[in-house]
């Protein structure tokens, strides 16, 4: 039964059968059947399907934390018993943007994976707030973000990264070596954020 709490939570994280099918290692028939049959044991759907994706349904967001908690107690038990046998493992969540899992995190990882192979990873892609969200939530173990964050999550700086302002050739500023927050503060800005580009001004 741990198995199939463990699809569907998957399901709905990664918000695709496709990829959760890769990273619970299964076929896409074997993991629709799994929670086709949670959804025939409880009595009501659990996924709505769509061209985009899947997405829980409000009855399975009712259950979702009781799933998410079960499971956190196995992988308790499990942790446990293998540190009193004086093995480390475990599984790790992070959640990440884009530019972290792509050129920081790889790194990181293969390094720590050498000295702890029994580890695993489980990374999560969101934006700023997401993965603000999953922390204080505890969906994940922590997560990268840009400073500040709220109250709700405790934060660590690890590294401080610059700040540049992509221009075309024409732009008035573009002929400037250093450009200042003032000067960009009413110039329409493109952010990359996990749900595609969106456009916004900055107030100052």
């Amino acid at each position: 039964m741990l198995t199939k709490y463990r699809a569907l939570l998957c399901a709905v994280d990664c918000g695709s059968l496709t990829k959760a099918t890769e990273s619970m290692h299964c076929t896409q028939s074997a993991l629709s059947r799994m929670i086709l049959d949670l959804e025939s044991l409880w009595g009501f759907q659990l996924l709505i399907r769509s061209k985009s994706g899947v997405r829980p349904t409000p009855d399975c967001l009712k259950i979702l934390p009781l799933l998410r908690r079960i499971c956190a107690e196995n992988e308790l038990v499990r942790d446990t018993v293998m540190d009193i046998r004086g093995v480390l493992c475990g599984t790790v969540r992070i959640g990440v943007f884009s530019s972290i899992a792509t050129f920081w995190l790889p790194h990181v990882i293969a390094r720590f994976g050498k000295a702890h192979p029994d580890i695993e990873f489980e990374i999560l892609m969101g934006d700023y707030s997401e993965i603000e969200d999953w922390v204080a939530e505890t969906r994940v173990d922590f997560g990268f973000a840009a400073l500040p964050v709220s109250k709700r999550v405790k934060a660590l700086p690890l590294h401080e990264d610059e700040l540049l302002a992509i221009l075309p050739e024409t732009h008035a500023l573009a002929d400037r070596e250093k450009v200042s927050v003032a000067d960009l503060a009413k110039e329409p800005m493109i952010m990359l954020e996990k749900g595609g580009l969106s456009t916004f001004s900055v107030d100052m």
